[in-house]
């Protein structure tokens, strides 16, 4: 049922108001005394009203991103992933001893390897 207010024969509100989901008496006593409820469903069911609020929102929501945007460069958590730790257990230590003895040994092969070839 479509309720229309009883001051406003000429421009019926397009509501889902029924006597199911609406109280009578919350009903008669928004008749009866010009409820601004009526009033506000009237303005939200037209759509340049909605139009005209989601713009106003979605103006609002960049400024509010605009403020809160921070830049992650001068972060603490990005400037600690571009810092060496230094770890001082043994296990690290040896393998990075490891590491660079096989590093050593491949370049001093490399470097023999260049000059016994240029010594024929």
């Amino acid at each position: 049922m479509t309720l229309a207010r009883k001051d406003r024969h000429d421009s019926p509100v397009q509501t889902a108001l029924d006597m199911d989901n609406c109280s009578p008496k919350i009903l008669y006593y928004c008749f009866q005394n010009n409820c601004d409820y009526f009033d506000k469903i009237e303005y939200w069911s037209q759509e340049a009203n909605q139009i005209k609020q989601y713009n106003e929102l979605s103006q609002q929501l960049a400024q509010i991103k605009n403020i809160l945007k921070m830049e992650t460069k001068n972060l603490t958590a990005y400037l600690n992933t571009k810092k060496s730790v230094s770890d001082k257990r043994p296990s690290a230590r040896a393998t990075g001893y490891v590491g660079g003895v096989i590093l050593g040994i491949i370049l001093c092969c490399l470097v023999l390897l260049d000059i016994l070839r240029c010594s024929y």
